[in-house]
């Protein structure tokens, strides 16, 4: 009897665990410092969401979000999950945020490949989101300008004849540098993060990115295990990284996808602090 006691408790403790590990919301805080910064956005402040993936956290993200105090609110894809769809909840967050601050999004996978993309991005539009479909648009804050330039996940493309990641990769370069501002900041959403070199290439100043749910499972000393894209032991999974000139920021996700268990890597809310130099 004793023996079973502890295997239940085990069990228990287990499962509550698992449990805390894909529901308990985790902020995360950098800090993007820049010549290109102007004094008027110094400590403007930047709330990125991805890979929501229908989760519902009953109230609690946006109350997450709220305490932030954002500035602006940019949502790097995967609103949605393609092979169990619910617009509600994600469209439920979104009117909950977009009462906090101006919000920005541009398409994961799951979008381009849902066939309820388009009434997603008819109720999008409805709320109030700026949906970027490679394009830009320049925000205004106290007479400042910043250029964000949204892409749409690279799986559309194949649309286009452009099956080869090579081929996916030129399109995108187009579209960067088709819509690149200069003097003034440039941001770009966009979902993927493996392509950080070629972002950098085109000189971004700062990108938000996704899609790798911060390797799944995270372990110390050699982070996310696995994400798509990249396969085992990804370099791109969370955090602030560098290249040349440029930056990115891999936001760990919200929800979850094929795999249904986060361990060592809990739903991340992302806050970018905007810092002149």
């Amino acid at each position: 009897m004793k023996k079973l006691l502890v295997i239940i408790s085990v069990v228990v403790i287990l499962l509550l665990f698992c449990l805390w590990q894909n529901n308990s919301i985790v902020i995360s805080r950098y800090e993007y410092t820049s010549n290109k910064v102007s004094p008027a956005l110094n400590g403007l402040r930047i709330v990125h969401l991805s890979d929501l993936h229908n989760k519902d956290f009953k109230g609690r993200l946006s109350s997450s979000i709220k305490e932030q105090q954002p500035d602006l609110i940019v949502i790097s894809g995967d609103l949605i999950d393609g092979r169990r769809t619910d617009l509600d909840i994600a469209l439920k967050l979104v009117q909950e945020v977009v009462q906090l601050a101006p919000v920005y999004f541009v398409t994961g996978n799951h979008e381009e490949k849902s066939n309820m993309y388009q009434e997603l991005h008819s109720r999008l539009k409805a709320c109030g989101v700026k949906i970027l479909i490679d394009q830009a648009t320049v925000v205004e804050f106290q007479d400042c300008g910043i250029n964000i330039i949204g892409l749409r996940d690279p799986i559309h493309y194949k649309q286009l004849k452009a099956s080869d990641v090579k081929e996916q990769q030129v399109i995108m370069r187009r579209m960067i540098q088709a819509n690149m501002a200069e003097d003034m900041l440039n941001i770009l959403l966009v979902h993927r993060p493996e392509f950080f070199a070629l972002y950098a290439e085109c000189n971004i100043d700062l990108a938000f990115t996704g899609h790798a749910h911060g390797g799944q499972i995270r372990l110390p000393l050699v982070g996310g295990l696995l994400a798509p894209g990249q396969g085992l032991f990804p370099k791109y999974t969370s955090g602030l990284h560098t290249l040349n000139n440029s930056s990115m920021v891999i936001s760990r996700g919200l929800g979850n996808s094929v795999f249904p268990q986060r361990l060592f890597n809990r739903p991340e809310v992302v806050v970018v602090t905007l810092k002149h130099e």
